[in-house]
């Protein structure tokens, strides 16, 4: 699913370039023109950009939902282990030699990542969602997340932000945005939506036992299969994917650059 990108050529003497969004049930949508009455020389021009870059031209993996403005993707991953370094103290008391750092490999249900990012693909904000099962539909409801260095309504912490590498595509944003999240490195400055999580736990396994984040809650998870998380019941957080995607495009200018091979200034010189 997602949209699609397409080209739209009309008049025979000129030619007409759009951007078309192929909906989740595969109609066509409503053509975006980003450049118009351009001349043979120029058209050429432009589709010899268009091939050269056509590796640009398909979408990562397992995004489910592209904004029409660009500037937010839905991005998902099924379970999965991931393993991740966790200091158990917060960051400001860490002494010049360093905090005791443990290492684990943590079995996650599904994951979905809702992604705002800006025309030179710099990620301005990151959420993360657990869920038992990959999305049905943008009226799902979203489930908090259970590790570190999130807030309660399930943003990444901003202190994560400063150490972004530039990115040329979605490809190696997504690569930024999976680092953000899993190699940064967990401490105790942040724990907000594991508590959130924990207050209203029912049947969750990754829950039971809860007190706080120590480095005996991620060994308690590690020593879990796939399947246990899974099937574990991943409380809701009161936030719907429409609603995040409906602020998203009610405050939001066009980001053009959704297309890596579009450059409306390059096609018209």
């Amino acid at each position: 699913m997602g949209n699609l990108l397409e080209i739209e050529v009309t008049n025979k003497n000129t030619y007409d370039v759009g951007i078309g969004f192929i909906d989740r049930n595969g109609t066509p949508g409503k053509v975006m023109k980003v450049a118009s009455g351009l001349t043979d020389e120029k058209f050429q021009k432009f589709y010899l950009q268009k091939k050269q870059n056509a590796r640009l031209e398909i979408l990562p993996p397992a995004i489910r939902y592209f904004s029409p403005k660009g500037g937010l993707i839905v991005w998902e991953r099924p379970p999965e282990y991931h393993t991740i370094s966790y200091t158990p103290q917060k960051q400001s008391r860490l002494d010049s030699n360093g905090q005791s750092r443990y290492t684990f490999r943590i079995p996650t249900p599904w994951q979905i990542y809702v992604i705002s990012y800006n025309k030179n693909y710099l990620i301005s904000n990151l959420m993360m969602f657990f869920a038992s099962s990959s999305l049905k539909s943008l009226a799902d409801d979203l489930s908090w997340n259970t590790v570190n260095n999130f807030y309660a309504d399930n943003r990444l912490c901003q202190a994560v932000y400063t150490e972004i590498p530039i990115a040329n595509n979605l490809f190696e944003m997504l690569s930024n945005a999976y680092d953000m999240v899993w190699n940064s490195g967990f401490n105790d400055d942040l724990a907000e939506s594991i508590r959130m999580a924990a207050a209203r736990k029912r049947d969750n396994r990754v829950l039971d036992g809860y007190i706080d984040t120590t480095h005996h809650y991620y060994d308690r998870w590690q020593r879990l299969t796939i399947d246990e998380v899974v099937t574990s019941h991943w409380p809701l957080s009161g936030q719907k994917l429409s609603d995040i995607i409906k602020h998203h495009e009610s405050t939001s200018v066009n980001v053009f650059n959704i297309v890596d091979f579009v450059n409306t200034a390059q096609i018209l010189d």
